[in-house]
């Protein structure tokens, strides 16, 4: 299964059987759900290192390079929402890869409740495989402010909160009413660096595409 996915992602086509395009491919779903919970649980493991050490370089490595591979899979299979929160809790693991950025207590619960957002999405594409009827998961609003946050409150990098605006798949109000309460939220720190004040707040969402 993973070798059908590389196949695919490497521009050859899978040797599958079927008619359906790539990112229609039932098999490669489940290929895609089987790896993807396989990285989530090796994250899971490895944040229980980062939290005794949060600079435990092989640790931060690991978890960056699950979300990673999972964003890039994602995107592969046209999975927009799946891929946009991976490419977001990317871009903070980046910084903090790069001695940019500590993770936190706070960041660590943060990255632990993407991971679950992630794992309900792949419970609903299972489903679906399965002809059972399945509602996609609903966006985490307090989850988007409090990633949102989680960059302006970092003062070695108070560039962070663009990266992760320009990272964002706007998906309408729900997000924008998160980013804007994270503003909000860093408005009231009185020592904090206001990053996101040279960040446009675009008029309509397709402005930003």
């Amino acid at each position: 299964g993973i070798t059908r996915l590389q196949q695919a992602a490497e521009g050859r086509k899978p040797e599958t059987g079927g008619e359906l395009s790539l990112p229609q491919d039932p098999e490669l779903l489940s290929d895609f759900i089987v790896e993807s919970r396989e990285h989530l649980a090796n994250i899971e493991a490895q944040l229980l290192t980062l939290e005794r050490n949060p600079r435990e370089p092989e640790a931060l490595n690991s978890v960056f390079r699950g979300f990673h591979s999972i964003k890039g899979l994602a995107g592969f299979l046209e999975l927009s929402e799946v891929q946009a929160l991976a490419h977001k809790v990317e871009t903070l693991l980046d910084r903090a890869r790069n001695a940019q950025w500590t993770i936190t207590g706070e960041a660590i619960d943060v990255i632990l409740k993407s991971a679950d957002h992630l794992n309900r999405w792949l419970a609903h594409m299972e489903s679906l495989l399965q002809n059972r009827p399945s509602d996609p998961p609903l966006p985490d609003s307090a989850l988007l402010s409090r990633m949102a946050a989680l960059g302006m409150e970092s003062r070695e990098s108070p560039e962070l909160a663009a990266a992760i605006l320009d990272a964002a798949i706007w998906d309408g109000p729900g997000e924008l009413a998160a980013i804007a309460a994270a503003v909000e939220i860093g408005a009231a720190r009185e020592s904090l660096p206001d990053p996101v004040s040279a960040v446009p707040v675009p008029a309509s969402r397709h402005e930003i595409r």
